[in-house]
């Protein structure tokens, strides 16, 4: 299971939505991407009044198009290699390291692996005390 978020995503914010599916999940193999300072989808294409909208967010920066698919196709074809494919040989980048060689900032792109999720849960959990 493979799922990616944005830090500044008005529209489903990372915390609500991804964050809280990717622990839910049971599945032992699962990996959840996060990449920085960005919205849920690519808001360079989107019409004027949406995106005049967004603008409004100050935390929210505008990666050059493509920037932010060329993280998904990445990671994407890396996960079907090894686990559509059976291409063990690839396994190596599904890697926190080899996320954050291909990020380019200010916009970088961190993986956290399955195997970490009880930690996560730790600061989820403390970020929603209030909830």
């Amino acid at each position: 299971m493979f799922l990616a978020a944005g830090t500044q995503d008005p529209a489903t914010p990372v915390v609500y939505e991804q964050l809280r599916a990717f622990l839910w999940l049971k599945t032992p193999v699962k990996y959840f991407a996060l990449v920085d300072g960005q919205a849920h989808v690519d808001i360079s294409s989107l019409d004027g009044r949406a995106t005049a909208l967004l603008k409004t967010f100050p935390d929210l920066k505008f990666a050059e198009p493509g920037l932010i698919d060329s993280y998904g196709n990445s990671l994407g074809l890396t996960i079907s290699e090894v686990f559509v494919a059976g291409k063990p040989e690839y396994r190596s980048y599904i890697h926190p390291a080899y996320a954050s060689y291909i990020s380019e900032a200010p916009f970088g792109i961190y993986l956290i692996e399955g195997a970490f999720s009880d930690e996560l849960a730790q600061v989820y959990n403390q970020y929603n005390q209030g909830d």
